[in-house]
């Protein structure tokens, strides 16, 4: 009897730790605050693009380690419970072309983004997404862990 009990006690994960849009969210050295979200539509398919601003402990911020430690770390769930794998990268700011963020989709950043223009501080999630699903919310897992932080947070994008 005590060892099922161990072995689900051992298997938990505490629950992901809620954000509100604007609220700072702890990730290891980094705090990411999310601040809005955008969503292009193409027939019945989307991409849901999610602007947070980042900050880091470390001067000057080694964005390339974000990027390496949290590319994948961002997830979508609809409000059917269904899963979209995302992804991290420089914000490229209003207005940018779905070419420019189909690039981002295949490009990973890097050092070399810095001479691009794009303000390194500024951070988008990508996703692809159904246009008719609805209740969306963006998970984040916590690569770099610090202790009182939470594994996982969840910002509820109010889309």
């Amino acid at each position: 009897m005590v060892a099922p009990a161990l072995l689900i006690t051992g298997c938990s994960t505490e629950p992901p730790k809620a954000y509100g849009i604007g609220h700072p969210i702890p990730l290891g050295r980094y705090v990411a605050t999310v601040e809005g979200s955008d969503f292009r539509a193409w027939e019945d398919k989307g991409m849901l693009i999610v602007h947070f601003q980042l900050e880091c402990a470390p001067k000057p911020c080694d964005f390339e380690r974000f990027a390496r430690e949290y590319m994948r770390a961002f997830t979508l769930r609809d409000g059917d419970g269904k899963e979209y794998d995302g992804f991290a990268s420089p914000d490229r700011g209003p207005g940018a072309s779905e070419a420019g963020l189909l690039e981002d989709m295949r490009s990973r950043p890097n050092e070399e983004t810095s001479g691009t223009g794009v303000e390194l501080e500024r951070w988008q999630a990508i996703f692809v997404a159904p246009t008719q699903s609805r209740g969306y919310q963006m998970y984040i897992e916590n690569a770099m862990r610090e202790s009182g932080q939470a594994e996982r947070a969840v910002v509820d994008l109010h889309r």
